[in-house]
């Protein structure tokens, strides 16, 4: 399902940016998740307040963004571990993290996570965190990692409100 639509991002499927609910995003993401996350002893916390102001975006990308980020969280975690998923806003943006506990990255791979195909996973593809970067991208947001070994990932994406409101 997650290669299916990376697949559909990468061919430029139709685009029609409308008013998109991030805590609307993240529960349809969690409803894939919750459940393996919670099965591996992974605790799981959520912070993404329903009055968060929309963003203008297309719902898909929103969706694939918060499916990669969250499923590398689960691959990198185990029992005991913890995913955070929140998002605050300020002025005229909301930004939007998702951290962990697990393993976390070296230097070396945090130089390299972002290119398309690096990947430090056995069955990965390494694709995920372009994709991310490429969404956050065309939303004119900003795009972070901060990682280290064992001490786990967090994984910013801050996401520009329209000004005014959403038409």
């Amino acid at each position: 399902r997650i290669f299916g639509a990376m697949v559909h991002f990468a061919r430029g499927t139709v685009r029609n940016p409308s008013e998109v609910s991030l805590r609307h995003a993240t529960d349809g993401a969690l409803a894939i998740f919750r459940e393996g996350l919670e099965r591996r002893g992974v605790r799981l916390v959520l912070d993404v307040p329903d009055d968060l102001p929309q963003i203008v975006a297309v719902q898909a990308d929103v969706e694939q963004l918060l499916l990669n980020l969250i499923s590398n969280a689960r691959d990198a975690t185990g029992p005991e571990d913890e995913v955070v998923i929140r998002a605050t806003s300020s002025g005229n943006a909301i930004e939007l993290m998702v951290q962990d506990t697990g393993c976390g990255m070296t230097r070396e791979h945090l130089s390299k996570i972002q290119e398309p195909f690096f990947t430090t996973k056995q069955d990965g593809h390494g694709l995920g965190l372009a994709i991310c970067r490429s969404i956050v991208a065309q939303l004119r947001g900003q795009f972070h990692i901060e990682s280290a070994p064992g001490a786990g990932t967090c994984v910013r994406a801050v996401l520009p409100i329209p000004e005014g409101g959403v038409a």
